[in-house]
């Protein structure tokens, strides 16, 4: 299509009142220069806004009961019933065209509830898809009920670069605006060059989206997806690809570079399932299957890579023989200059809630988080495994996290309830408590996984777009993520007691059954899977401190061992017993862990059996015990007695080890002494 010779419009216009319609000024092919505002107003009647309820967040509540100064926002904003996320439009009664992406019916959502808005303000439910079409971006819809007046587009497939076209649609939410450009360009449709898309420059904000591109007479000659990622010009779908839609089969379409993610395999994603259908059926059948794809393609990644990844990578073998442990939750990362390591190496952070509880934050990153959190001595476990709100409640007052709003920081008291619970064990066999929190003003979910401590949690709280629900980060942290976190146990003997006592169900498996208790003889005994100590410790009290080394199985990574086991008693815990499982240094290991190994193994050392000076303290060393393990490596384990050399305790360090070594009983694969 060719413009008139410029002095062809000028004569046009010469002959045209000031006061005639605008549409007389034509082209040489017949079109209307521009728009009139009769046209506008009967197209009006065939473009709807595509709107969703508001939800009103009730459960959110504002440190000091604030509330959102929602007078402050616009009027229509502030009164305005309902969201509008699109634009759609009538080619025949009771019948809409949109943008697929408008309804995002491949992603999860916390509400599927889709309404059509005219221009008197009257919405319409989305009753049904009749055609769908995912990879031209393009569906078909039916409401509930028609409106009682519709005046339907009519369509042309005829346009050219520079040719005069309007956006008409939900501009910013704020209701239907007409806008004007020109055809910039037909490009290639990215994917497989199917069709040529229509470049133009009319302005097109967020919620034009599935409104008609319109030439001069209002005509629809296609249909508003998207901007162009590196100009300035929108982009439409040509309306005769509407034909190409089946009214038997959606079609839905995600490419390989959209489609993956977390080391998965590149793949497209397809899926195809009947029409019509409700669009809440239809969603939910399109997001279970995207979930089943992601979780298929992370698998067969995971499974390829086996022998390179935890637990089965070979690297893994040096951490397993020399771990560390942390009072805190930690997570095991891998890097080429330090190979596998647990990270952090301790909080960055902490601070108390008013409700006493002492929050320590480990990772503070954008969307990811890691904290231990320590309840006060009087509360019970079980009221925060039943009410998880508090948890995250803590988590909350402790990072001060606010909502903006307007222009403003208004900071947040709690999320409320979780919209859902529930229990996983992972596959080291610890119980993680999980809770999920939705929230419509940012279409966020909060997801919250705790293992229970004798303290209190350790948790991650990830924060991710809701939509993204649907790639299973949950399923993927449950089976195999959370056996990357590392977690010790630790604290005073009466939280020790405290947390014993809870249901098995919410204690991990490798200490059910496990005791710490001091009889009227004063003989203190410690019973675990791996352990068993039995020996006389005057200072022993419910104020002792109890830490348990946890660590992974030396020989079979998923099978966690006790490794480490400190008791520490009296003012300053000053007076200690430590029960320690060491693995033989590998060769390549410094000449100083070669030899503390022959003094081991030899009695040299520190341990020759008597005790020795080191710094503040007096320390003895006694063996328990030594076994073959693998690839010819050997294990020992020691028990050390410590008492600063002020402490009238230092004198009976030696009787106090002889007496653990007296008593000490390996049970289930541990050790012989």
């Amino acid at each position: 299509m060719r413009l008139a010779p410029l002095g062809l419009v000028l004569a046009l216009a010469a002959c045209v009142s000031p006061e005639g319609p605008t549409s007389a000024l034509e082209t040489a092919d017949g079109l209307p220069l521009k728009l009139s505002r009769e046209r506008i107003e009967e197209i009006s009647y065939g473009v709807f806004e595509i709107v969703v309820p508001k939800r009103s967040e009730m459960n959110l509540t504002y440190v000091g009961g604030r509330t959102l100064p929602v007078e402050e926002l616009p009027f229509q904003q502030r009164n305005d019933k309902y969201e509008a996320i699109g634009t759609a439009f009538a080619l025949q009664s009771g019948r809409l065209v949109s943008a697929a992406h408008v309804f995002q019916l491949d992603r999860h959502a916390a509400v599927r509830e889709f309404f059509a808005r005219d221009r008197f303000g009257r919405v319409y439910a989305v009753d049904s898809v009749m055609r769908f079409s995912q990879y031209r971006d393009l569906i078909e819809i039916k409401l509930d009920k028609e409106p009682p007046r519709v005046e339907p587009l009519t369509v042309s497939a005829d346009a050219a670069v520079g040719d005069t076209v309007y956006t008409v649609g939900n501009a910013n939410g704020e209701g239907i605006a007409v806008r004007d450009g020109q055809i910039a360009s037909f490009t290639f449709e990215p994917v497989a060059g199917a069709w040529k898309d229509v470049r133009f420059s009319a302005p097109a904000s967020p919620g034009n989206s599935g409104g008609p591109l319109l030439n001069t007479r209002g005509q629809v000659i296609g249909v508003v997806v998207r901007k162009n990622a590196n100009e300035n010009l929108n982009v439409a779908v040509p309306i005769a690809e509407l034909t190409n839609l089946s009214a038997k089969k959606a079609e839905f379409f995600a490419p390989s570079s959209e489609a993956n993610r977390d080391g998965e395999p590149r793949r497209e994603w397809r899926y195809r399932t009947k029409l019509p259908q409700s669009i809440d059926k239809l969603a939910r059948k399109a997001e279970a299957s995207r979930r089943r794809f992601h979780l298929t393609q992370w698998q067969s990644w995971m499974d390829s890579r086996k022998q390179a990844t935890f637990p089965r990578d070979p690297l893994l073998q040096d951490y397993l023989w020399d771990q560390t442990y942390a009072q805190h939750m930690q997570i095991l990362s891998y890097n080429e200059k330090r190979g596998y390591h647990l990270t952090p190496k301790a909080p960055v952070s902490d601070a108390v809630t008013a409700a006493g509880e002492q929050v320590y934050t480990l990772i503070d990153e954008p969307h990811y988080s890691m904290v231990q959190i320590e309840i006060p001595p009087s509360a019970s476990h079980i009221a925060y495994v039943k009410q998880p709100a508090m948890i995250l409640d803590a988590v909350v007052e402790a990072f001060a996290l606010y909502r903006e709003f307007n222009g403003r920081r208004i900071p947040i008291k709690s999320f409320g309830p979780p919209q859902a619970t529930g229990m996983f064990v992972d596959t080291l066999g610890r119980p993680w408590l999980k809770a999920t929190w939705r929230t419509h003003f940012n279409l966020s979910t909060i997801q919250l996984n705790c293992l229970t401590a004798p303290l209190g949690f350790g948790c991650t709280v990830d924060m991710i777009d809701t939509a993204d629900e649907t790639r299973g980060g949950q399923e993927k942290f449950e089976r195999h993520h959370a056996a990357e976190i590392a977690m010790s146990y630790w604290g005073d003997v009466k939280a020790w007691k405290r947390f014993l006592a809870l249901s098995k169900r919410f204690v991990p498996s490798f200490l059910h059954g496990m005791t710490v208790a001091k009889d009227a003889q004063g003989v203190v005994s410690l019973a675990a899977r791996d352990v068993k100590m039995r020996y006389k410790q005057p200072l022993f009290s419910d104020k002792s401190w109890l830490f348990l080394g946890v660590g992974y199985g030396m020989g079979e990574a998923l099978k966690p061992e006790v490794q480490l086991v400190k008791l520490e008693h009296g003012a300053g815990w000053r007076v200690s017993e430590e029960l320690e499982v060491v693995a033989e240094p590998p060769q390549s290991s410094p000449v100083e862990e070669k030899t503390w190994w022959v003094q081991v193994l030899n009695g040299g050392g520190a341990f020759n059996g008597k005790a020795s000076e080191q710094g503040d303290k007096r320390r003895v060393f006694r063996m328990l015990g030594l076994k073959p393990g693998a690839k010819g490596r050997k294990i020992v384990q020691f028990v050390s007695c410590t008492a600063a050399k002020d402490n009238p305790a230092r004198a009976s360090i030696e009787a106090t080890c002889d007496s653990i070594k007296k008593g000490y009983d390996g049970t289930n694969g541990a050790l012989a002494h």
